[in-house]
């Protein structure tokens, strides 16, 4: 029988879904930032994949993945391994809709693995890298593009290693093309991205897969 699966403030029995969050900075007010849980728990043990959406506060399709996946698609009771997904890894951006979070101006995605004493994005990248990914075994971070656009996925270069070969045997799971791009670029055009969730991720030694999907 597998264990009990404890993820911040969640603790998911074995065949559930449970929710709850990580607890990140304070806000101004007082308030704390809080970033979503929902873990589905298999029956027995195996391996934990991270699926998380909306790191950029105004790139939310990853969000409807994500509730098909845990309400319709997965059944605990027949599950091996568990899913953790987190439908907003970046609360703040969200609340706003905007991709940088406003309290500083800051790209999440280009500060992972955080900094527990840094500004706010930095400290809610801590939080969310160290309480949530990098207890995990794999990661996928949903974003997308413009209404239209052609959904891809980013594969990096540059390593070696299993986390490194791991990430094409994600890719080819997922099914869509693939960008491939070494780290401290996207896999389209160049754009520099040094210290993205993928690029921490696998500097952890975690596969992990960047999903550009449609819709905005």
């Amino acid at each position: 029988m597998a264990e009990i699966f404890g993820m911040g403030t969640v603790g998911a029995q074995p065949g559930t879904i449970a929710t709850g969050y990580i607890e990140s900075a304070y806000l101004r007010d007082g308030s704390r930032v809080r970033i979503p849980l929902i873990i589905v728990r298999g029956v027995e043990t195996g391996p934990v994949l991270w699926v998380g959406s909306t790191i950029h506060g105004d790139e939310i399709p990853g969000c409807e993945v994500i509730r098909r996946l845990t309400r319709e698609r997965l059944n605990p009771t027949v599950l091996r391994g568990t899913l953790v997904a987190s439908p907003v890894q970046n609360p703040v951006a969200f609340f706003t809709g905007t991709r940088l979070t406003e309290h500083d101006g800051v790209n999440i995605n280009r500060v992972f693995p955080g900094n527990a004493k840094g500004t706010l994005t930095e400290r809610i990248a801590y939080d969310l890298f160290h309480q949530g990914v990098a207890k995990v075994d794999a990661v996928l971070d949903l974003h997308s593009n413009s209404i239209g656009a052609v959904c891809f996925t980013i594969v990096r270069t540059g390593g070696s290693g299993k986390a490194w070969d791991a990430q094409w045997e994600l890719a080819d799971a997922f099914g869509i093309s693939v960008a491939v791009g070494p780290v401290g670029q996207l896999g389209l055009g160049g754009t520099p991205s040094s210290g993205t969730l993928h690029d921490a991720a696998i500097g952890a030694g975690k596969p992990a897969l960047t999903v550009e999907l449609s819709g905005g």
